[in-house]
Order: structure tokens, then sequence, then C-alpha cells
């Protein structure tokens, strides 16, 4: 795909708004390819040492990126022919999305680290889409949106895929096992991104979701590992159609959970931080007003609150938002 390359090229010069942006805020960039359908090794070097560290240009207002490397197959396969991943792929992917993690923590320690996680393709708003409907039981029509740019048209053929994606793995997505769900409907990108939540889950390092992409890996995280709730937090509430289905999804699997910092998956308000740099356990404030700690319960917000930026920001215009 000429257009992804394009595109993983320029963040990898630092000509993207992801590395201005990361400059600004003092943020390290890592950049993984994982599934690019184009050769894309001579975009950047690989990473000068395994730390996997990014570094700015003095003078430019950006950061480099670490680039790293790590195709586990060209783009994923049509969701309408088949899986998606094969196991091995999307075991491949997930453990990708886990290093990165590691790597990350290995810097500074992962309660005392904030990840962002975002992702970059073109057209996978449809296996988003068709992987928070199978996950919901959301219709086709409520979760596909028009990416970036679709026309009324375009939308009608990606809700009628998504439809047959989802009748074609109804016996899997039955089955309710979520990584099952994202192989057959998911991508690699999807999958990395899975596996990053995970990690940092079983960390306890606090991660913010860029999007409505990334929040689609974030609900299969979340339905895996329920404590990873307590480090979940949403960037901004996406313009996209299926922004709506997906945060509430989040707010009901992480209030199933039983654990407080899983409302600000829903963009709650949260204080800044404890003495060790950790959000604050018992510090949510839900859209009742109230400050809830470790017996959060649905019926204290049994509505998703405003997310922190509800700006209508469509794919894309949201990465300042992290």
């Amino acid at each position: 795909n000429e257009l992804q390359a394009a595109v993983f090229s320029a963040i990898a010069r630092g000509q993207a708004a992801s590395c201005v942006l990361c400059a600004a805020n003092g943020c390290s960039l890592e950049l993984i390819d994982v599934g690019v359908d184009a050769d894309v090794r001579g975009a950047a070097p690989p990473p000068s040492s395994s730390s996997g560290s990014s570094s700015t240009t003095p003078g430019s207002g950006t950061v480099l990126p670490a680039v790293v490397h790590a195709k586990v197959a060209p783009g994923s396969a049509s969701f309408l022919a088949g899986p998606a991943l094969s196991s091995e792929q999307l075991d491949l992917a997930m453990q990708e999305g886990r290093a990165a993690v590691r790597r990350f923590a290995a810097g500074g320690g992962a309660i005392s680290r904030l990840l962002c996680v975002g992702e970059l393709g073109i057209g996978n708003t449809t296996a988003a889409a068709a992987l928070v409907a199978a996950l919901t039981g959301a219709d086709p029509e409520d979760v596909c949106g028009r990416g970036t740019g679709l026309t009324d048209e375009g939308v009608s053929v990606k809700v009628a895929v998504v439809q047959q994606a989802l009748q074609r793995h109804q016996p899997t997505i039955a089955a309710g096992q979520p990584l099952q769900v994202l192989g057959a409907v998911g991508g690699l990108e999807l999958a990395a991104m899975v596996g990053a939540y995970l990690e940092a889950g079983e960390l306890g390092m606090p991660v913010v979701v860029d999007g409505f992409i990334s929040g689609a890996a974030a609900l299969v995280a979340l339905r895996v590992l329920p404590k990873l709730g307590r480090c979940l937090f949403l960037s901004h509430r996406s313009a996209e159609k299926g922004a709506g289905v997906l945060v509430q999804a989040l707010t009901v699997a992480a209030a199933a959970a039983g654990s407080a910092p899983e409302a600000a998956a829903a963009g709650t308000a949260t204080s800044s931080s404890t003495a060790g740099g950790r959000p604050g356990a018992a510090d949510v404030l839900t859209g009742s007003g109230r400050t809830v700690g470790s017996g959060f319960s649905p019926t204290l917000n049994p509505k998703p609150c405003p997310a922190p930026l509800d700006m209508g920001m469509r794919l894309g215009e949201g990465s300042g938002a992290v």
C-alpha cells in the first residue's frame, strides 16, 4: 500500500504531527512495523540500541522516532475469505506490542511512565468496526462511520462488508473468546496494540488510548484482562460513528470488573497523580458528581461521561489529544 508506506516514512523522518507533538511535550516515540504492506526498511535505520529510544533533532521542533522493523506479514488477510490473522500471526503481533511496552518500562519504571497507544493504517476503521460490533453485538450501521472521508455510498459498502464478516465468523463470535474474535476480524496493528495494552495492564502502567481504532483494541484487552481498567484513559471522544458504542462498552466492561479507575476509560475526570506518579486509584469523578473508590458500580454512572476532549474530532485530528 503506497499511501500507508508514505505515512510510515513521514513519521520515521519526523515529518508528522505526532513527532512535533512529542517534541513539544517531551515525549519519546516508537514506530513499529508489524504489517505494512510494503518494504519500509529504508524509511529509517533501526534503533541504535535495544532500548528503542527516540531522539529530538536540535532546533527542529520534532522527534525522530525509534523505528522497529518487526513485520509479521505484509498486511492482514481478508476477513471475508477467512480469519484475518492466523493463530501464529496473532501471537507474534501481540508479542511485538508487549515487547514495545517492556522496552518503554525499562527506561524508568512502569508506574512512573505514561504510555500512549495509537496506530497508522489505511482502511482499518472497517476492521475496528467489525471488532466492536462482534464484541458488543451492535448493529454494523451503528459502528460504521466515514473514517477519513467516505461518501454515503462508501459507508453503505462498509456496513455491508462488516455484516458479511460477522455472518461468516458467527461461530467464533458466539464462542465469546475475545482473542479469537480479534484473530477473525481484526488486523496486525490491532493485535499489536492489544499486546501493548495487556503488558501495560500487567505492569500497572497508565496508558492513554488514541481514538476509535486503538479503542477497539483496548476493548479486546479489557475483556481479557479486567484489571487493565485501572490504567486505561481515553484521550478524546472520536467523532467516528461507533465511538459512542465503544465508550459504552468500555464503561460497562470496566464497571463489571469492579475497580474505579476503569471509569476513566469513559473519559471521566481523574486526579493527575499520586505522589508516586501513578494515577490515583480512588480519585475518579463520575457523571453523578460522586468520587468513588474500588467499589465502583455501574449504577453510580450508568452512562459514559464526556471525554476530556469531546470536540467532534475526526480520524487523525484527535492525535493532539494524546
